[in-house]
């Protein structure tokens, strides 16, 4: 039977875990955070990744932070909500860790959005990307990373498939046709998903819908998605 988080019960030290991408300014980030404590029954952490300096420094700085922050509060598994970027950190980190136990995982995956990072590095030279703070974007338009395997769970892990494209990928000239059939595949973008919900949002938005957070949120509390009726809920950008 599904388990959904209730305030106060004994919930074995587990806390929420959100893996923001290299998108999220502090705002988004605050937004996120703010949202989740107030409908959430557990903590809730959203580090604050310094993509700037790639994916190598990034993971050593989660590590740290998971160590200092998370682990020193009596915290040991975390339920994870992992954005694009912070699926791949995610995925890039976790073959390290053994200090940190993974409850259920949500990955918010879009393939218009991952075919952003090689269409920049296409046009634009690496030693630029690393001089102007964007380090990162190498890294998520590595092949290498891109097959990196997706951590085990104790529990279920999930995927939301965001079918727009954010204003980024419109200005590089990307829609849904770019990228081929075979990328919208859940068994390509989460292999053995649990569950899978396609939701008609951009990367702009993902951050700030109530639509998506509350479906995050339901997924990682029960290990199933809620049934919304239309995507009217609101947006804060």
């Amino acid at each position: 039977m599904a388990h959904r988080f209730q305030p106060g019960e004994d919930r074995g030290a587990d806390a929420i875990l959100a893996i923001v991408g290299i998108t999220a300014d502090r705002s988004k980030r605050r937004w996120l955070k703010r949202f989740l404590q107030e409908h959430a029954g557990l903590p809730v952490f959203v580090p604050p990744i310094p993509y700037c300096l790639g994916f190598r420094f990034s993971s050593r700085w989660l590590e740290w932070y998971l160590r200092s922050m998370v682990l020193t509060k009596g915290y040991r598994r975390a339920h994870v909500l992992a954005y694009i970027g912070g699926g791949f950190l995610l995925r890039f980190a976790a073959r390290r860790w053994s200090f940190l136990r993974f409850g259920r995982i949500l990955y918010d995956r879009s393939p218009i959005q991952e075919a952003v990072a090689p269409e920049i590095l296409r046009r634009t030279p690496r030693l630029v990307l690393r001089l102007t703070g964007n380090a990162s974007v190498i890294d998520l338009a590595s092949e290498g990373v891109r097959k990196l395997p997706f951590p085990s769970t104790e529990l279920e892990q999930g995927l939301v498939i965001e079918t727009e494209a954010s204003r980024l990928a419109r200005r590089l000239r990307l829609r849904r046709e770019s990228v081929p059939a075979s990328a919208w595949q859940p068994e390509t973008l989460l292999p053995g998903a649990n569950a899978v919900k396609e939701l008609p949002l951009s990367h702009d938005e993902v951050y700030g819908s109530e639509a998506f957070l509350s479906e995050a949120l339901a997924f990682l509390e029960t290990g199933h998605f809620l049934t919304l009726a239309g995507e009217s809920a609101k947006f804060h950008g």
